[in-house]
């Protein structure tokens, strides 16, 4: 790989520390005592945890980091690109934002999802939001949103220029190594950043090994510039590269998978009594991604020799203002999105090569949208939060009428047509989407609050759902051309209370969804436009979701913290009368922490309940059938040694146990793949040096 100054910026990065002045060392600093996080005035439904205080782990995979917070859990097809699920929803049914911008995955099969792109130690804080609680965050979304953020470095005159290295290793992680620095005056910054990790083939609790290896480099480059308090403009680059990736979920790895970032922001602040506050957010993202089944695996036979390039293109941009009328704030503003997807299936055997399988056959999802709330403080103790949005969608494959070389018959427009009785020729789509949220908010008591929230959520089919175009006999994988977008109608009710050393909430609700989209068996669909048997179809139906989720910590001393959590989700596909297959079992957590000075000790207990409620006609193979419950214990402690290097250390999984998530398989590569397990015990440690 040729190198690239971004390369070079992140070299730079992770060479800093032979700099380290070793006088600045002598200080000994205390770590700050262990204190019940605030989150805003009234969030129940949402929460912001810290980056550094999900990594007391030793696998900061992302998804697998995301699982920490409460109503996130993640499917697993392999060490890399564990791929969320809020309130039994996944893919483009959440949001995801990587500091204000969107990155779609390139791989058909989720091997990269976005979030697989969010190198955890760059980042700040971690916003989950689950279901809606703004019409302003994107279109869709539906589940929930997950927002990456990165905070503006802080103005210093006594110190310009800071940072700090973190390198790690674990049973997971063969290494891992983090580098940022800082170089921040008052009216501008720069800050280069770079990872590395190279993961092993873990070991599960039963002693056998599961292909997981895989190796990222990752780096961003953020140029600010901050004329006054008012004012701050940022231009940020970042690029992602994931080599030898194994997929054991999956019928292929991904040799090599590259993603690109390029954002530039504006936030005013206070501007005039008429706008108050501007945001503007312009993005424009890229994947190149390659998977197949020879280079890091033995093919099935020497002559099925299958490989699927593709790319993918996010462009974005989106201006929100923000307006003070009376008690009414307001925020109003437009946005532009548009995702190109191109995905051909090769058969690599021949030569020359020839196309098998046009799978995104040149789709473009473009949707601009409109959007206003108001949110009004009727009396200091309560607010009223009402928005509207309006998406104009147009989606259009430029390939549907094109013969694949080495399979004429596979042309996109003639498989639609060979599984859906109502297509048409239909090469493309338009929609007029209407959202809408109305929202209480109330503070009452010694630091209690709840709210009461309804929404309408539309939700349109991605590239996959509409175009994905794979005619493989019993393994054929169509999307719908004529699907219909998601109606989303949900209800939200949260209490929680909030003081000096107590934070709890629980909440409830539930999704009525029309015109569901579901994959399913094409031979579980014939009574709903489906004239085939073979393979996997979308169509539309109705459903019922709903859950709880609850959640607390308590501070019994400065020292000594206890928490826990617990999410519940059912799916229901009331057109068919069956379960809504792969949703999550019901999880939870227990942990505490004591931090008495500048060492800490803690410990979590993560468990599940048996999952049940399965789809038996959309999974009817015997060996996915109910997954049992499980339950693991992780230890963790740090020591501050002084205010530039603090070490941490633990064990993951301690009693190694054997267990595996109810996401832990992909119903598409049929009966031989199993539900393979979570890694086993997991020793790690990590030294950070700051300066």
């Amino acid at each position: 790989m040729k190198p690239t100054p971004l390369y070079f910026a992140i070299l730079s990065a992770l060479s800093s520390s032979a700099f380290i002045p070793t006088a600045m060392a002598a200080e000994t600093a205390k770590l700050e005592k262990i204190t019940v996080e605030a989150q805003d005035d009234i969030t129940p439904q949402s929460d912001t945890v810290s980056t550094e205080s999900l990594l007391n782990t030793g696998n900061s995979e992302t998804g697998a980091v995301l699982r920490e917070i409460n109503g996130v859990n993640a499917s697993r097809k392999g060490g890399h690109g564990l791929d969320p699920q809020i309130r039994g929803q996944q893919y483009s049914q959440l949001n995801v934002l990587l500091d204000g911008a969107k990155i779609a995955g390139g791989c058909p099969n989720r091997m990269d999802p976005p979030s697989s792109y969010a190198e955890v130690s760059s980042y700040d804080e971690i916003e989950v939001i689950r279901g809606v609680k703004t019409v302003t965050q994107g279109a869709g979304g539906s589940g929930g949103t997950i927002l990456f953020k990165r905070s503006k470095p802080q103005y210093d005159p006594n110190k310009l220029v800071s940072g700090e290295i973190t390198v790690g290793k674990s049973n997971v992680m063969n290494y891992e190594a983090d580098a940022t620095v800082r170089a921040v005056g008052q009216e501008g910054y720069v800050v280069v950043q770079g990872s590395r990790k190279d993961a092993n083939n873990y070991t599960d609790g039963n002693g056998d090994i599961v292909k997981s290896s895989y190796n990222t480099n990752q780096g961003h480059v953020d140029l600010g510039w901050t004329p006054s308090e008012h004012h701050h403009l940022k231009l940020s680059a970042e690029k992602s590269r994931t080599e030898d990736a194994l997929y054991p979920g999956a019928a292929m790895d991904a040799p090599e998978t590259e993603g690109t970032m390029l954002r530039l922001q504006y936030e005013g602040r206070q501007l005039s009594d008429a706008i108050a506050d501007v945001d503007v957010d312009l993005y424009r993202s890229t994947v190149d991604h390659t998977m197949n089944n020879y280079d890091l695996r033995t093919p099935p036979s020497p002559m099925m020799l299958r490989e699927t390039p593709t790319s993918t293109e996010t462009n974005g941009a989106k201006i929100k203002l923000t307006s003070q009328v009376g008690n009414t704030q307001v925020d109003y503003g437009v946005q532009y999105e548009s995702v190109n997807k191109d995905a051909t299936l090769w058969n690599r055997y021949v030569d020359p090569n020839t196309s098998l399988n046009y799978m995104w056959p040149d789709v473009t999802n473009t949707t601009k949208s409109v959007f206003a709330e108001t949110n009004t403080e009727f009396t200091p103790s309560t607010n009223l939060i009402v928005g509207v949005r309006y998406d104009d969608v147009y989606a259009k494959a430029d390939k549907t009428n094109d013969a694949p070389s080495g399979a004429p018959a596979n042309v996109p427009s003639n498989v639609y047509n060979n599984t859906y009785s109502d297509y048409d020729g239909e090469d493309s789509a338009s929609e007029g989407n209407f959202n809408g949220l109305i929202r209480l908010e109330n503070r009452f008591g010694a630091g209690y609050n709840w709210y009461l929230g309804a929404s309408r959520t539309m939700r349109t089919a991605d590239a996959t759902e509409r175009f994905m175009s794979k005619a493989a006999g019993p393994s054929s994988w169509v999307g719908n051309p004529n699907i219909k977008p998601e109606e989303h109608n949900q209800i939200d009710l949260g209490v929680g209370q909030q003081t000096g050393t107590l934070q709890w909430n629980a909440s409830v609700w539930y999704d009525r969804v029309n015109n569901y989209i579901l994959r399913d068996l094409a031979a579980n669909q014939q009574n709903n436009g489906v004239k085939t048997t073979n393979g996997e179809v979308y169509v539309n139906v109705d459903a019922d979701l709903y859950g709880a989720d609850l959640e607390a910590d308590y501070a019994v001393t400065n020292a000594l913290t206890f928490g826990g959590q617990f999410s519940i989700t059912q799916g229901r596909n009331t057109t068919d009368n069956r379960n809504i297959a792969m949703i999550s079992a019901p999880t939870g957590q227990l942990r505490a922490t004591y931090q008495p000075s500048n060492w800490h000790v803690g410990g979590r207990f993560n468990f599940a309940l048996e999952q049940t409620e399965i789809d038996k006609d959309y999974t009817p193979t015997a060996d996915y059938g109910n997954t049992p419950a499980w339950s693991t214990v992780d230890v963790f402690g740090g020591y501050q040694i002084n205010r530039n290097w603090i070490v941490k250390a633990g064990v993951d999984n301690l009693f190694d146990q054997a267990y595996y998530d109810h996401l832990n398989y992909d119903i598409t590569e049929g009966s031989s793949v199993y539900k393979y397990n979570e890694p086993g015990r997991n020793f790690w440690a990590k030294v950070t040096a700051k300066f």
